[in-house]
């Protein structure tokens, strides 16, 4: 997602990590993850495609990296964890 959308709001715990930021993201991104530890990635949804071009570059940065999209992205978390 964009840095503005991010700000706007993000899953707790996310760190911006987009093609447009990459270095900079990615460098936050190498300071909080372990090997071995999951990561999901999303996208703002509606037929976004960003997380799936993180989800490859990331492979191909860190080969045993275990990466999961989001399906929906932010919205569909959103809806699973906003208050009713």
């Amino acid at each position: 997602r964009s840095a503005k959308d991010f700000e706007k709001g993000h899953i707790p715990g996310a760190v911006n990590l987009s093609m447009d930021n990459w270095m900079k993201g990615f460098s936050e991104f190498a300071g909080v993850w372990r090997p071995g530890r999951a990561v999901v990635v999303y996208c703002s949804g509606g037929g976004c495609t960003a997380s799936e071009d993180v989800a490859v570059r990331l492979k191909k940065s860190l080969p045993d990296i275990d990466v999961k999209i989001l399906k929906g992205g932010y919205p569909t978390w959103l809806s699973k964890h906003s208050k009713h």
